[in-house]
């Protein structure tokens, strides 16, 4: 039988109220937030760029408590790996995303620019691994923003596959280090033309 006109509008406004709680830890930036009737019609504004196919939206949404459950923190020793990398591309964690809208990610990002740029030099500044694990990293923030190609997420999936294997992790800062890299930068930034 038919659905009453009522009927349609509580389910509507359920699926609504469902679209809202799941989308509320992504950054509005991450991707334009789909209208529920796009994801009714099934429209191309539902695929989210800078995220691979196998964790578009019907990944997330079949996921998402699962995503949830991680408190939106990736974490290396997650069961599900994909959880962890759908965490890293949604931004739904401030220190693990190849975004740097966050501070934590653009002072890891300058951090791995100068680990690089110093292993150019004698004097080595961390080990070759660590250095591997910086270099993986700028990569992959490079790739990201330079190169949203819904098809091509190689070096966003080498660093990942380089965190999750190996002993480094991005740094997570307090907020007195915060302020002080912020200060850093600062003077830094007023010292290049």
């Amino acid at each position: 039988s038919a659905l009453s006109p009522q009927q349609l509008q509580h389910l509507h406004d359920k699926a609504q109220s469902n679209l809202d709680i799941k989308l509320k830890k992504v950054p509005y930036r991450a991707f334009l937030t789909p209208g529920i009737a796009g994801i009714y019609d099934a429209k191309e504004d539902t695929v989210v760029e800078r995220v691979p196919g196998d964790l578009q939206l019907p990944f997330f949404f079949s996921r998402y408590n699962d995503i949830a459950r991680t408190g939106f923190i990736a974490r290396v020793d997650t069961p599900d790996f994909d959880i962890c990398r759908a965490i890293w591309y949604y931004q739904m964690d401030k220190k693990h995303t190849f975004d740097i809208y966050y501070c934590q990610a653009r002072f890891n990002l300058l951090v791995a620019v100068l680990a690089k740029a110093m292993s150019d030099k004698s004097i080595r500044i961390c080990a070759p691994e660590a250095l591997r694990f910086a270099e993986a990293y700028i990569d992959a923030w490079c790739w990201h923003t330079i190169n949203p190609d819904i098809d091509m997420f190689t070096p966003q999936e080498i660093f990942l596959d380089i965190w999750r294997e190996g002993h480094y992790d991005l740094i997570a800062f307090t907020s007195s280090q915060l302020n002080a890299a912020n200060r850093a930068y600062q003077k830094l930034k007023a010292q290049v033309p």
